[in-house]
């Protein structure tokens, strides 16, 4: 009886280590997957926090719009359009330095302000107002009316290096608009 036993013992030996041989690398993968897809969803946010700041800064400056289509719509004051940049990129109207960067690898590239002017006709022509063909607001009895629309694609590099089934490289696309 006592053979057996330090026989089977003997044959279970090395087992626990080629279980772990086996389990470990899946169990490092899927932990550094799981870094890598929190890194992305929290600059993602970053990202999209930073554009919202912005289009809601445009949304609330004098801005031109005499014709319909986009980009016909313009900035009166060339400052702002800068601040929203830096507001987009920093989170600060006025950065101090490449340590207010929202996400500390975006250089600011592939951030775009696009300002449209949209027909308001229908709030213009107010017929059941009165009186007739006025409207209740005067911030809307204008022709056209701006609806800016700050977007950024910013690429993500992946620390680990490994592609976790979406590509070697993953671009974050964000955007947000906002009506003057």
């Amino acid at each position: 009886l006592w053979d057996q036993s330090s026989r089977h013992r003997v044959r279970e030996r090395g087992t626990a280590a080629v279980e772990l041989a086996i389990v470990a690398p899946l169990m490092l993968i899927m932990a550094f997957g799981f870094l890598e897809i929190g890194r992305m969803l929290f600059d993602y946010q970053a990202i999209g926090s930073g554009l919202r700041g912005a289009a809601r800064f445009l949304g609330r400056v004098p801005i031109s719009c005499d014709a319909q289509g986009a980009n016909n719509g313009a900035v009166n004051d060339a400052n702002h359009l800068t601040f929203a940049q830096n507001i987009a990129f920093t989170g600060k109207a006025a950065p101090t330095g490449p340590a207010d960067r929202l996400v500390s690898y975006w250089d600011g590239s592939g951030l775009t302000v696009t300002i449209e002017c949209v027909d308001n006709t229908y709030f213009f022509n107010c017929t059941p107002c009165a009186p007739p063909n006025t409207y209740p607001d005067t911030g809307r009895a204008r022709p056209f009316y701006p609806r800016i629309t700050v977007s950024a694609a910013v690429p993500f590099p992946l620390l680990t290096g490994l592609p976790l089934g979406i590509g070697a490289g993953v671009t974050l696309s964000a955007e947000h608009t906002e009506v003057n």
